[in-house]
């Protein structure tokens, strides 16, 4: 899922046919809505970090994660 602004829709960085194919596999849906928090939204471009299962380094790759989201580095 990529959560983005309408004009992603006619934005891509290759070539025309590429771009073409890019658009041709995508799929939009709207946004959950929740009618008691009205003005909530999430945020566009939000980062998703995961940790690949054939990871040889999951407890490094844990720690870098927990160091992006901490409050000092935030």
């Amino acid at each position: 899922m990529h959560i983005d602004w309408h004009g992603y829709f006619t934005w891509f960085g290759g070539n025309e046919e590429e771009a073409l194919d890019f658009q041709k596999n995508m799929y939009v849906v709207p946004m959950l809505t929740w009618p008691e928090m009205e003005q909530t939204a999430p945020t566009p471009n939000t980062q998703i970090f995961t940790i690949n299962q054939f990871s040889e380094k999951k407890e490094a790759a844990f720690q870098w994660i927990m160091a992006s989201v901490s409050l000092e580095y935030q």
